[in-house]
C-alpha cells in the first residue's frame, strides 16, 4: 500500500529517491567491505573504528561546508559579472 503522498510524486522526484538509496545502500556495503579490508591486512579492530570514525567525521564536515557554500547569496561582484557577461553581444555565424 503506498500513501498518497508517494503517488502524487513526478519522475523526477522518483529518480531523487532512487539515487538517494543506491548511493546510501553503496556507501553501507563499501564500509561493511573496508572494514573486513583494513582488518585483514593488519590492523586492529580499534584502529579501524577510529578511522571510519574520522572519515565520518571529515564527510560531515565537508558536507556541511559545501551546503553553507551553496546557498549563500550571490556576491556583488558575482552578479556584476554575470550581468556583464549576459550584456555582451555574440558573433554567429551564419
Amino acid at each position: 500500500m503506498i500513501p498518497d503522498a508517494l503517488k502524487a510524486l513526478n519522475r523526477d522526484a522518483w529518480l531523487l529517491f532512487l539515487t538517494r538509496f543506491t548511493r546510501l545502500f553503496a556507501y553501507g556495503l563499501v564500509s561493511v567491505v573496508l572494514v573486513f579490508y583494513l582488518v585483514g591486512i593488519g590492523l586492529s579492530e580499534s584502529q579501524t573504528g577510529l578511522l571510519l570514525t574520522l572519515t565520518l567525521i571529515g564527510d560531515t564536515a565537508i558536507s556541511l561546508y559545501l551546503t553553507t557554500q551553496a546557498f549563500r547569496p550571490p556576491s556583488a561582484t558575482a552578479t556584476a559579472l554575470r550581468s556583464f557577461d549576459v550584456s555582451i553581444p555574440t558573433k554567429t555565424s551564419l
